[in-house]
């Protein structure tokens, strides 16, 4: 088939009728309002009605939060052990990796262990309850572990001056002891 005319081959560029200008600007004017509005309300909007549309109380959810909570303090209690904080720390990528295979899973398995079918086929609930807060432990471990590099870095750097401070008293003393009381007149 041959294609027709495009549209910008029948209005040469910056040519746009009056009205048309002005009717397309109302339109992108009117579109930017409402995105900005929806922006702004529409965050909290949807996430008043995420908080409300899930029961909170079903035991399994119950359950998954108590995990969290519990791995949040063992990365709060192991903060000083790197091989633990390595464990963690890929634990942490293998089960976010896995949150869309196990979400396919749990979507059609849920009669299980809850009547309600909440793991939809675009992740959006296992992405807030599971592999987000999982992030946001990566971003507190991360924030730890830097935390207790700056300090390894302030103790390394003060032995070393106590290191050079002892050197340069040694040498000092040294040298008072080769000059056997050098400078010093005697009367």
């Amino acid at each position: 088939t041959v294609p027709g005319p495009r549209y910008r081959d029948l209005m040469p560029p910056g040519k746009l009728p009056a009205q048309n200008r002005t009717q397309i600007e109302a339109l992108l004017a009117e579109y930017a309002r409402k995105k900005k509005g929806r922006s702004e309300e529409g965050i909290f909007a949807a996430f008043s009605e995420f908080v409300a549309a899930v029961d909170w109380t079903e035991p399994w959810i119950v359950g998954l939060l108590v995990w969290l909570v519990i791995f949040l303090a063992a990365v709060f209690l192991y903060r000083k052990n790197l091989s633990v904080q390595a464990v963690f720390f890929v634990l942490i990528l293998v089960l976010v990796r896995a949150a869309e295979p196990i979400n396919s899973f749990l979507s059609s398995h849920h009669e299980a262990f809850t009547p309600i079918n909440y793991f939809d086929k675009n992740g959006i609930f296992i992405s807030a309850v599971f592999s987000g807060p999982l992030l946001l432990i990566g971003l507190v471990q991360l924030v730890l572990m830097l935390k207790n590099t700056a300090q390894l870095l302030v103790t390394v750097k003060r032995k070393e001056l106590r290191l050079k401070a002892r050197e340069l008293g040694k040498q000092a003393k040294g040298q008072d002891q080769q000059g056997g009381g050098k400078g010093l007149k005697s009367d």
